[in-house]
C-alpha cells in the first residue's frame, strides 16, 4: 500500500518507497468493546452480534491514525483536497477568532480502511492549549461518510491530558487522557467548557504545560498521537499487517492499473470488490461459525419453545433434538450440490428464529446448475420423510412419524414460491429472472406472501422478513434494469466457455460499477456496491435454464410440493395424537418480543426510613455531604425483602434507607468511610448492580414518563430545561425542592426569569454563528498563507469588535422585543464582555449576580450553599417526544433526596408510566 503522504505533494514518493508495515497498522475488529461499538448507535448492533458471534469480519476505521507516526503525514495547506479544504474553513475560521493561529496540516490516506483523516492543529496564542480539526472520510459507502468536528488539548505536568471534543464516543481513549465530550457544540462552546475544565484542574493542583512556539505544537501532536497509538497497540486494536492485508491491497492496486482512470474514479468499489473475491475461508473457521450459530439456535428456540410443563406447549428438548437434525439434513443436500458445482468459500450456518443457510460465491454458474442446487435442500428431505412416516404407521413407531411430519412441514415450507425460500428462489431462476418487470413484480408479489403467512400466524419475524424484502424491490428492480441493458447492449463478460475461473475481468466490473453509481444515487456503502456487481454480473452470466429444462423442473417442483401436502394430511390423520404437529408448528412461527427497557416506577412503592441515631443528619445545621450506595435488584419484591434484611443490621439506625421500586439506595456520611465500605460489601451479596455515588463519581440516572397532556409535557420542559441549563452552576433552586418556602408569585418570577435567560442564550450563540464572521475568517486563513502578520493581526481586531457587536446586538434586539419593561430591564443586565487581544475582558462580569439572584438562587454561604439546601440540585438533559418526556444522564447532588423528590415533583404534575435506570457504567459527559 502506498500512501499520498508528504511533508509536501512533491514528497509522496519517499513515503511510497517505505516498507507499508512501517507506515500503518490493522485495525482488529475484535479487540474493540461492545460498548465502542454501540457508541455509533444501535444500528450496528446487529452487525456487531454476526461479528461477535460468528466471527464475520466489519468494515472498521477510526478517528485516530493507524499509523506508527504522525509526523511522517505532515503536508502544506496546499495538499488538502478542495473539498476537505471547504469543510475545514469555517470552522477553522471560528478558531482563529478565537485566538488560534500557526497551523499545522497532516493527510493520511489509509486505504486499508478506506480512510481519509485531514487534520489541521493550532496553538492558542495566550492560553496553554491547543486546537484541533478532524476531518475524516470513509469511503465504505458512496457518497462517503464525512466526519468533521473541532478538539482542543491542554497537557499537564503529571503525564495527563484533558482531550474536549464536539463528537459522539468513537474507541476509547487512553486511561491518561480526561474526555470531555458536547456533542455538536460549537467551538466557542466547547472551548468555554475546556477553559472551565483546565481551571478546575489547575485548582486542584495540576501545572499546565504550555505551548509556546511551532516546535512545541508539533512535540504536543507527536506525543498526544504516541499516547493514543500506544494504547491501542497494548490493547490490540492496532496490529501488524498481514501477508493477507498485503494481498488484498496489491489485487487492489491491480485493478486500479488495469482500469486506468476509471480505476481510480471507482478505486474504492475495485479495492472492495478485490477483497470479496480474494476472500478464503478455512474448514476450521466454517466450523466454529456452524457450532456457534446452533449453540445460539438452540438457546434462542430453548426459550421460545416455553416451558415444557406447562399446558400444551412444546417439549423444548424433545423438539430440538428432532428440528436441528433435521434442518441439518436440508441444508447438507444444499451444501453437496454446491460443493459439486464449484462454489467456493461454502459456510454453512444457523439463524435464530429463522432456521439454518448455506452460502457460497460462484458467479459463473449457469441457470440449470442453481435450479439444483435450490430442490436439493428440501427434495432429499421430502423423500426420506415419506419413508420414515411409512415405516412409523405401519410398525407403530410414533417417533418416526413425529420426524416424518415434521421434515415434510419444513421442506413444504421451504418450497412455497416466496423470496427468500428455496422455492420462490427456484421460480426467479427458472422465469422471474428473465424480464427486469417480472423480477419486480414477482418480488413485491413475495414480500405481500410472506406479510399475509406472517399475520395469519402472528409472526413478528416472519413480518421483519417482509418488510425487508418489500423495502429491497426498489434496489433489486435497478439491478435488474441494469442487468437487462446490458444483455440487450452486448455486453462482454469476458467469459471463456467452460472457464471455472470466478474473477470479474476489470473491464466488465467498471461498466457494472458506472450503471451502479447512475442508478444509486443515495448514499450506497462501497461494499454494497461491489455485492451488487457481482450480482449482476452473475445475473448476466447465469442465464435461466432453457424451455425444456424449465419445465422439467418446474413439473419436479410442482409434484414434491403435491407430495409434501398429500403425505403430511396422511401422517397427521394416521397418528394418535394429531395435535403435535400443529402445536411444534405454531410454537416454532410464533416469536414474541417482550423487551424490558427499564424498571417500572411505582410512586407509591418509594419508602423513605431516616437515620435514628442521636447524631443523625436532621437539620441544616447538623446536615453534611452523604456517600449513596446504590443496589438493583430484578423486581421489587427482591428489593423490599434486601431492605427489610439490612434494618436488622446493627449499624441500620446511623444509616438512611430508601426503597426506590426495584433499587435499594443507602446514604452515610461521607466522613465514615468504615460505615461506606460496611454497607456496600452488605449489598453486594444481595445485588450485581452496586456502585457508590459521592463527590467524584456521580451515578446517571434515565428516567421516562407520560404527560397527561401536550400542554402540561412543555410546561415540563420549560421548567426543568429552564433549571437545567444552569441550574447547578448558579446554584438555582430545584423545581422539585420538596421544602419550598417561596411563594407561587415568587416561583412564578423565578421561572420566567430562567426562561428569558435562556433566550438571551440562544440570541448570543445565533449571533456568533453569522456568516460574516465565517468570512473575515477565511480572509484571516489567506493572510495567513502569505505570512502577512500585519494583515491577520488587524483582521483579528476587527472579527473581535464584529463579534462584540455581534452580541451587543442580539440583546439589544432581544430587549426591544420584549413585552415587559421588567423583562427589558433583566436583560440589558446580561454582560456583554468584550475580548482583548490577550484575551482578557475589559469589564467585570459583575452583573451576572443580579441576574441570578432574579432567578432563584439558594442561600449561599462563603463556600456555596450548604448541604442541606443543595440535596435537591441536579442536572441532566431531557427529550420530549408528544407526551412522552425522557431525562438522559441525571445527576444529583444527594440521589437520596434529590431522585424521590424529582420522581414526586412529576406525579404532582400529572405524571404517570414511569421508568427508570441506573447506569453506573455511563460515561459522565458533565
Amino acid at each position: 500500500m502506498s500512501t499520498e503522504s508528504a511533508s509536501e505533494p512533491s514528497n509522496s514518493s519517499v513515503l511510497d518507497a517505505l516498507p507499508l508495515a512501517v507506515l500503518f497498522y490493522r485495525i482488529d475488529p475484535s479487540r474493540i468493546t461492545v460498548r465502542e461499538y454501540l457508541n455509533n448507535g444501535w444500528a450496528f448492533a446487529p452487525a456487531l452480534l454476526l461479528h461477535k458471534l460468528l466471527f464475520i469480519p466489519i468494515p472498521t476505521s477510526s478517528d485516530d491514525p493507524c499509523t506508527e507516526s504522525i509526523r511522517s503525514f505532515e503536508v502544506s495547506p496546499a495538499y488538502v483536497e478542495p473539498d476537505a479544504a471547504a469543510n475545514i474553513a469555517p470552522i477553522l475560521g471560528q478558531l482563529i477568532a478565537l485566538g488560534f493561529e500557526d497551523p499545522i496540516y497532516h493527510h493520511v490516506n489509509d486505504r486499508l480502511h478506506l480512510t481519509k483523516l485531514n487534520l489541521v492543529t493550532l496553538r492558542n496564542l495566550s492560553y496553554p492549549a491547543a486546537a484541533r480539526i478532524r476531518n475524516r472520510i470513509w469511503s465504505v459507502r458512496h457518497p462517503p461518510k464525512l466526519t468533521i468536528y473541532c478538539e482542543f488539548f491542554t497537557r499537564y505536568t503529571d503525564g495527563t491530558c484533558l482531550w474536549s471534543l464536539s463528537e459522539h464516543a468513537d474507541i476509547n481513549r487512553p486511561p491518561n487522557f480526561t474526555m470531555n465530550r458536547h456533542v455538536g457544540a460549537s467551538p466557542a462552546d466547547l472551548w468555554a467548557s475546556h477553559q472551565a475544565m483546565v481551571q478546575r484542574d489547575v485548582a486542584a493542583g495540576k501545572v499546565v504545560m504550555p505551548v509556546r512556539d511551532h516546535d512545541a505544537l508539533r512535540e504536543l501532536i507527536d506525543w498526544q498521537h504516541e499516547s493514543v497509538r500506544d494504547y491501542y497497540l497494548q490493547r490490540g486494536v492496532f496490529a501488524p499487517l498481514r501477508e493477507a492485508d498485503h494481498a488484498q491491497l496489491a489485487a487492489a492496486d491491480e485493478r486500479r492499473r488495469e482500469a486506468g482512470a476509471a480505476g481510480e474514479q471507482h478505486a474504492d468499489v475495485l479495492a472492495q470488490l478485490a477483497r470479496l473475491q480474494a476472500k478464503r475461508g478455512s474448514w476450521l473457521t466454517g466450523i466454529i461459525m456452524l457450532v456457534v450459530s446452533l449453540f445460539l439456535f438452540a438457546a434462542v428456540m430453548h426459550v421460545a419453545t416455553g416451558n415444557a410443563n406447562a399446558p400444551g406447549s412444546v417439549p423444548t428438548l424433545e423438539f430440538l433434538l428432532l428440528l436441528i437434525p433435521i434442518m441439518l439434513f436440508h441444508e447438507l443436500g444444499h451444501f453437496v450440490a454446491m460443493k459439486a458445482f464449484g462454489y467456493r468459500n461454502l459456510r454453512m450456518f444457523f439463524i435464530p428464529m429463522l432456521g439454518a443457510a448455506v452460502v457460497g460465491q460462484n458467479y459463473i454458474a449457469p441457470g440449470w446448475k442453481k435450479a439444483i442446487v435450490f430442490l436439493m435442500g428440501p427434495l432429499p428431505g421430502i423423500f426420506v420423510a415419506i419413508c420414515l412416516g411409512m415405516a412409523g404407521m405401519t410398525f407403530q413407531i410414533p417417533l418416526l412419524t413425529k420426524i416424518a411430519l415434521l421434515t415434510l412441514i419444513l421442506n413444504g415450507f421451504n418450497l412455497l414460491p416466496l423470496l427468500p425460500l428455496d422455492g420462490g428462489r427456484l421460480m426467479h431462476a427458472l422465469l422471474f429472472s428473465r424480464h427486469f418487470v417480472l423480477d419486480a413484480a414477482f418480488r413485491v408479489v413475495a414480500a405481500l406472501g410472506l406479510l399475509l403467512v406472517a399475520l395469519k400466524f402472528g409472526d413478528n419475524i416472519l413480518l421483519v422478513v417482509a418488510i425487508a424484502t418489500m423495502i429491497s424491490v426498489p434496489a433489486a428492480y435497478k439491478m435488474a434494469r441494469i442487468a437487462s441493458d446490458l444483455r440487450r447492449g452486448g455486453f462482454d463478460s469476458g467469459v471463456v466457455a467452460g472457464a471455472r475461473e470466478q474473477q470479474i475481468p476489470t473491464a466488465a466490473a467498471v461498466v457494472i460499477i458506472d450503471r451502479l453509481k447512475q442508478a444509486f444515487k443515495r448514499s450506497t456503502g462501497t461494499k454494497l456496491l461491489a455485492q451488487h456487481t457481482l450480482n449482476i454480473y452473475e445475473s448476466l452470466t447465469a442465464r435461466p435454464p432453457g424451455v425444456g429444462a424449465s419445465l422439467a423442473f418446474g413439473a419436479l417442483y410442482i409434484v414434491s410440493f403435491v407430495l409434501a401436502i398429500v403425505f403430511t394430511v396422511a401422517f397427521v390423520v394416521g397418528r394418535t395424537d394429531p395435535g403435535f404437529v400443529a402445536n411444534a408448528f405454531q410454537r416454532m412461527r410464533q416469536q414474541q418480543q417482550a423487551p424490558l427497557p427499564g424498571n417500572a416506577v411505582q410512586v407509591d412503592s418509594i419508602d423513605v426510613i431516616r437515620a435514628t441515631s442521636p447524631d443523625a443528619p436532621t437539620s441544616r445545621e447538623n446536615w453534611e455531604p452523604r456517600y449513596t450506595i446504590i443496589a438493583t435488584f430484578h423486581d421489587a419484591a427482591a428489593a423490599r425483602r434486601t431492605l427489610d434484611t439490612l434494618r436488622k443490621d446493627p449499624r441500620a439506625d446511623s444509616a438512611s434507607f430508601l426503597l426506590f421500586c426495584d433499587s435499594v439506595l443507602v446514604a452515610v456520611p461521607r466522613t465514615d468511610d468504615a460505615a461506606r465500605a460496611h454497607w456496600v460489601k452488605r449489598l453486594e451479596a444481595y445485588s450485581k448492580s452496586v456502585v457508590v455515588d459521592s463527590d467524584r463519581f456521580k451515578a446517571p440516572f434515565r428516567l421516562s414518563c407520560v404527560a397527561p397532556s401536550d400542554d402540561a409535557a412543555k410546561d415540563i420542559e420549560r421548567t426543568v430545561m429552564a433549571y437545567f441549563q444552569n441550574g447547578t452552576q448558579m446554584h438555582l433552586i430545584a423545581p422539585w425542592t420538596r421544602d419550598e418556602t417561596r411563594t407561587p408569585e415568587q416561583i412564578a418570577q423565578h421561572q420566567h426569569a430562567r426562561e428569558v435567560y435562556v433566550q438571551i442564550a440562544e440570541a448570543e450563540s445565533k449571533a456568533i454563528a453569522d456568516p460574516s464572521l465565517a468570512a473575515i475568517g477565511k480572509k484571516i486563513v489567506a493572510a495567513d498563507r502569505h505570512a502577512d502578520r500585519a494583515e491577520v493581526d488587524r483582521l483579528l481586531d476587527e472579527q473581535r469588535d464584529m463579534l462584540h457587536k455581534a452580541r451587543l446586538h442580539a440583546r439589544d434586539e432581544l430587549a426591544q422585543k420584549a413585552i415587559s419593561p421588567a423583562d427589558r430591564e433583566f436583560i440589558q443586565l446580561y454582560p456583554i464582555v468584550k475580548l482583548n487581544s490577550d484575551g482578557s475582558a475589559t469589564q467585570p462580569m459583575t452583573m451576572l449576580t443580579s441576574l441570578v439572584a432574579m432567578m432563584g438562587q439558594l442561600p449561599l454561604s462563603s463556600d456555596g450553599p450548604t448541604a442541606f439546601d443543595d440535596r435537591y440540585s441536579s442536572m441532566g438533559f431531557m427529550d420530549r417526544n408528544g407526551q412522552r418526556l425522557t431525562f438522559e444522564y441525571l445527576l444529583f447532588i444527594d440521589p437520596f433526596e434529590g431522585l424521590p423528590g424529582f420522581v414526586r415533583w412529576l406525579r404532582e404534575q400529572g405524571c404517570d408510566q414511569f421508568r427508570y435506570e441506573i447506569n453506573p457504567g455511563e460515561e459522565n459527559p458533565n
